[in-house]
């Protein structure tokens, strides 16, 4: 964005030296699948995406006056992919054609993600959203404690495993 002197008065007398651009940035990453070939690009989101994402996931409330009973409603699956939606800005998938069995590109755009989510890993997908979560540390105060105790149950398990396998690679 250009400033001129007649955007602000007194725009001369200003030393812009070393200030910086806070007109949003295009910070992006890639999570790499573990074919280490196949990724998906994914940004931090910026104000405006944030907006677009807590509007989308607000949850709406209803107080029963009488007993003092509350009702929310929850939808964790929609949460999750509007932010995948919205953070999601390339890949380069591929998918079998049925008919040759050769592997084909499939273009990125929302139709084709909304798909790819239908029939994705789940742990594949965990782990890109934990990925666009640590991009995006404002994400961490949308975490419940609840979540935070079974993202610290499915470690423990891990780790168990990783034990468990090797051990039985030493035997």
């Amino acid at each position: 964005m250009t400033i001129t002197e007649s955007d602000a008065p007194g725009f001369e007398d200003i030393n812009l030296g070393g200030q910086v651009d806070y007109f949003g940035t295009d910070v992006r990453d890639k999570f790499i699948f573990p074919d280490g070939k196949t990724f998906i690009e994914f940004k931090k989101l910026m104000e405006g995406e944030r907006k677009r994402y807590m509007d989308s996931t607000n949850r709406e409330v209803a107080i029963n006056r009488q007993t003092n009973d509350m009702k929310m409603r929850m939808s964790a699956g929609s949460d999750r992919w509007k932010l995948l939606e919205l953070a999601i800005t390339d890949w380069n998938l591929v998918t079998k054609d049925p008919q040759s069995g050769n592997m084909l590109p499939v273009p990125y755009n929302p139709g084709n993600l909304q798909k790819w989510l239908e029939v994705a890993d789940p742990a594949l997908v965990d782990d890109l959203e934990k990925a666009i979560r640590r991009m995006n540390p404002w994400l961490i105060g949308e975490l419940t404690q609840e979540d935070i105790d079974k993202a610290r149950q499915d470690l423990d398990e891990q780790e168990r495993l990783l034990h468990e396998r090797e051990a039985g690679k030493s035997n």
